[in-house]
């Protein structure tokens, strides 16, 4: 928005030749940044549409001729801001050379990053326009937070690959903080490597001496039937049985 009749003393946007100030007007408000216009004594002289929907502001804030310090008051309050960025936001209104810098805020709840670019005019007052960088900041934090855990594998991949202080005993290692850990502890920590226990033949025959091969099962008894039955206990072997008859065939022992 832009006023129709600027004060003379005050700066104004430059406007083509016949062309009315409808024209300006729709060109500010399709820009993709807000932008506002301030003059050397703080007043609103221009603002868009995208100034008024990034800051979410109550109704009435904004107002052409009024004074921009109170918009920033309204601002701070409203999206979360403490006294110390408040008065910072003021007194930079009055610098003549230009920055940029980037600040959260808290919009109905949602944190929202914004990127101010201070442009000062050479008669007094400044340019600022107001960029949402909220998605460029989320890329920016996946992305290193995605460095920080390639730099901690390089690290652990480096200590790995140096030369390991190990008990000549219990074959323990020792880490960068004196502790010293089981090998697999240590590789499972720093390699993320897991491990199954078993026995190597070796320390099977030291530890468990002649257990190092299993026993062959029992061969099946290849023993002559007495009298189409089973055979009969070993205190018959060789006499006759219970009932007085005679075996009916040798029995193989």
């Amino acid at each position: 928005m832009i006023p129709d009749q600027p004060h003379p003393a005050e700066p104004t946007l430059a406007r083509p030749n016949g062309q009315p100030a409808e024209v300006l007007s729709i060109v500010l408000d399709h820009l993709v940044q807000g932008l506002v216009v301030i003059g050397p004594d703080f007043r609103l002289l221009a603002f868009n549409s995208t100034f008024e929907e990034l800051f979410q502001l109550p109704p009435g804030t904004i107002q052409l001729g009024g004074d921009y310090r109170d918009v920033l008051r309204t601002w701070a309050a409203a999206t979360g801001q403490d006294q110390a960025m408040l008065e910072r936001a003021i007194r930079e209104l009055a610098l003549q050379t230009p920055f940029d810098f980037e600040f959260p805020q808290s919009i109905h709840g949602e944190t929202r990053w914004c990127q101010l670019t201070h442009s000062p005019l050479p008669t007094g007052g400044c340019v600022r326009t107001f960029t949402d960088i909220t998605e460029r900041k989320r890329v920016s934090s996946a992305l290193e937070q995605h460095v920080r855990l390639l730099e901690h594998a390089l690290a652990e991949v480096r200590e790995l690959q140096e030369i390991l202080p190990i008990c000549m005993f219990c074959k323990r290692i020792r880490d960068d903080r004196n502790y010293w850990s089981q090998i697999e502890h240590y590789l499972a920590k720093h390699a993320g490597a897991r491990f199954s226990h078993g026995i190597c033949p070796e320390c099977m025959e030291s530890h468990f001496p002649g257990q190092t091969e299993r026993p062959e099962p029992p061969a099946e008894r290849t023993d002559t039937v007495w009298g189409g039955g089973p055979l009969p206990p070993p205190f018959f072997l060789g006499g006759c049985p219970p009932n007085g008859s005679r075996a009916a065939g040798k029995v193989a022992r």
